[in-house]
């Protein structure tokens, strides 16, 4: 039993790294898509979705992969449907908020999805909480039912990204699908329509693919960084458990929130911070908690 146990901890504490460093880099995305911030959300995320598809087709020939990628398509397609309409919803919301200078929005929506992640973890997973644990739950979302109910708007920018996202981790998490497979199918779905979006604008003139090398390097680049970090999530959410992911998911809005801040220059209300000042008091509590338990 022991040695069952020592042989489990290495995989747990490769995918809480692995955790670890998706985050980071997700957090520090608006930096990227910003510079390209010109260019229409629906042309960005169409050519998003053809490049990351691409790079999965091609590491999948590379890894030898097409046995577990047609196995996948027979077992998990529909399964597959629906998390392809979660993430792509996700992107567009997120690429668009982006652009719009709505980066704190998209922030305090990266904020909620952990909440969303503990409580389906808790109550769908049967994953035991700690109270302390629990306490630092209760805190953020006392901390985030605060800012909706001061906010004077219906934040759907930051409700959209927190659910959307949660349920396709609840997805992945739960669902007999292999990460590099799933994303190479999910990506491939979304080709279609990504493809007569493309087709159209390059048609019509509109288009900003080839007009500089510069826009074009971006624009296939966002296929990099969309593969990248999700292939590093879905890695490291088969390996640890979906609550310490959602809490270690706050990350993310944290660097991302702090880059609105201080180098986009965003207004930051009153409201806000007393949220945030929720939100970082109960990721202290958790990852405390996490470090007792370690020792």
């Amino acid at each position: 039993m022991q040695k069952l146990k020592t042989s489990s901890l290495p995989e747990e504490k490769k995918g809480f790294l692995t955790a670890i460093a998706c985050y980071v880099i997700w957090g520090s995305v608006p930096i990227y898509w910003k510079q390209i911030q010109h260019i229409p959300a629906l042309e960005l995320i169409s050519h998003r979705i053809i490049w990351s598809s691409l790079f999965c087709i091609g590491l999948t020939l590379i890894l030898r992969n097409q046995r577990k990628v047609f196995e996948t398509l027979k077992k998990s397609f529909w399964t597959l449907v629906l998390t392809t309409l979660l993430v792509s919803t996700n992107w567009l919301v997120f690429v668009w908020a982006v652009n719009e200078n709505r980066i704190i929005e998209t922030s305090l929506g990266y904020y909620m999805n952990p909440i969303l992640n503990v409580v389906f973890g808790a109550f769908l997973l049967k994953e035991k909480l700690t109270k302390l644990q629990i306490g630092s739950t209760l805190l953020a979302g006392l901390g985030v039912s605060y800012l909706l109910l001061t906010a004077g708007f219906f934040p759907w920018v930051s409700l959209t990204l927190a659910i959307t996202f949660a349920l396709y981790g609840l997805i992945r998490k739960v669902a007999p699908v292999d990460p590099l497979a799933g994303l190479t199918l999910e990506a491939t779905l979304m080709i279609p329509l990504a493809l007569i979006y493309t087709y159209t604008s390059y048609t019509s003139g509109t288009t900003n693919f080839g007009n500089s090398s510069f826009e074009t390097l971006m624009m296939i680049g966002g296929g990099i960084v969309t593969l990248g970090p999700l292939l590093l999530f879905l890695y490291s959410i088969k390996r640890v458990h979906l609550s310490t992911m959602g809490f270690l998911q706050f990350i993310t809005p944290t660097t991302t929130f702090l880059l609105a801040l201080f180098h986009y220059k965003e207004p930051l209300s009153s409201d806000k911070l007393i949220t945030f000042g929720f939100i970082w008091f109960a990721v202290i509590l958790y990852l405390s908690d996490l470090k007792l338990k370690s020792r």
